[in-house]
Formats: C-alpha cells, structure tokens, sequence
C-alpha cells in the first residue's frame, strides 16, 4: 500500500505551503485528498507482451546494406583504398569527394 492523492493520482509526497501540507502536483490539502492505494503486482508475461507489442514491426529486408559499388563498371565494391581516398580496383574509377558523402 502507498498513499496517493485521491484527485490528481498522485503517487509523489505531499509538500508544504504556508504552513499547510498539500498534494505536490495539484495543491489538494493532503489531509483530504490523501488514500492509501494497493501496490500493483505485475506478471512478467504480462510486461514482456507490453514490450513485444510496443515494438516497431520491422523487417530486416526493411534495412538495406548501402550501395558501395563502383558507379562506372558496376563492381559489386570499392576494394582499394590509399592516401586519396577509395577507388575500384576493377577499372580505378575514383569518385569525387562530393559523391561519396
């Protein structure tokens, strides 16, 4: 059991304000507003639905490898790399610094 404030549900301790102890969230004068309330229990089946129901329904054919291959002879790949960057090692297209932001 844990006390909450009957009019805003309130699970927090109350506060004072002048003098007065009141609702923390809403102001109520405690001595009214306040109830006892049942500690709930949970199932773990019942959380882990919860959670499976609240993910995203995504494949994994959703999320595609990006492209790298090569724009001029189709290489599946940049396979070379050195001081100036990526290039293809099938025909050495090398791209421009803008094309491989």
């Amino acid at each position: 059991m844990h006390p909450e404030c009957k009019y805003c549900d309130n699970p927090m301790p109350p506060g004072e304000i002048g003098g007065d102890i009141v609702c923390s969230k809403c102001g109520a004068e405690w001595a009214d507003a306040r109830i006892m309330v049942e500690d709930e229990e949970y199932d773990d089946d019942d959380l882990q639905d919860l959670y499976d129901n609240d993910l995203p329904d995504f494949d994994d054919d959703d999320f595609e490898e990006p492209d790298l291959g090569c724009v001029d002879c189709e290489d599946e790949i940049y396979t070379g790399h050195d001081e100036a960057g990526s290039y293809c090692e099938s025909c050495g297209y090398r791209p421009s610094p803008i094309s491989e932001l």
